[in-house]
């Protein structure tokens, strides 16, 4: 599908990098969406409870900005086979997890339950639901304009921004109500920006929002940003 963007992706687990990175696109302007990828540890999915927190705190602020990610498949070499990996990925929000969390806990472990879509934990008894990325970020695979925009229309849904008829969409739709409010507004003069939320202005905004306020610390290995340009 051709896209009306030109997104970017840069990680963010290494402070030197992640600083690069905020620094190049401060100067574009756009939206900054947080990753947070996983693979399957001894058959469970876990979390770092430190960085989950600082995730939380990011998601709390932009609701529509950061996301956990992994594979339905255990096999990161099968998961990397299929042809679309978003149907077969799971995904959801720091904060559906955070409230699980014990004091001084270091890290949270889960099962999938794929027909319930729950991430499942037995002592103590804890579930907490996901949805495949198709269902949670928008679909790329859909065949009619009703399903597109059905799909486009969702509140966390990257699609808008890679549909080349997006503005057409909006006015066909009545949908002039509707803002971009996925991700973290970023831009050194976010003037050009259409905001709801406080724009992130600099980097060290940036490192602040991450609970990094020393602003230089690395994050847990599998953290990415995806910024999408304003134009």
């Amino acid at each position: 599908m051709p896209l009306n963007r030109n997104p970017k992706w840069f990680g963010l687990t290494q402070a030197q990098e992640r600083r690069v990175g905020i620094d190049a696109i401060l100067g574009i302007g756009g939206r900054l969406v947080l990753f947070q990828f996983k693979a399957w540890q001894s058959d469970r999915i876990k979390l770092e409870c430190d960085q989950l927190k600082k995730l939380t705190a990011v998601q709390l602020k932009y609701p529509h900005s950061t996301f956990y990610v992994f594979p339905e498949a255990k096999d990161i070499y099968v998961a990397s086979r299929d042809p679309c990996l978003f149907p077969k990925a799971w995904v959801f929000k720091p904060n559906d997890v955070v409230s699980h969390v014990s004091e001084g806990q270091n890290y949270i472990s889960f099962d999938l339950d794929v027909a319930a879509k729950c991430l499942r934990q037995y002592r103590p008894s804890v579930h907490v639901s996901v949805d495949s990325a198709c269902a949670r970020l928008g679909c790329y695979c859909n065949t009619t304009r009703d399903k597109m925009l059905e799909s486009a229309l969702r509140p966390d849904s990257l699609l808008r921004f890679f549909t080349p008829a997006w503005d057409q969409i909006r006015r066909t739709a009545d949908s002039d109500s509707i803002v971009d409010s996925i991700g973290i507004p970023i831009a050194r003069n976010p003037q050009g920006l259409e905001l709801d939320v406080e724009p992130i202005t600099t980097e060290e905004q940036f490192e602040v929002l991450l609970g990094d306020r020393e602003a230089g610390g690395d994050l847990e290995p599998g953290a990415y940003g995806f910024f999408i340009p304003s134009k």
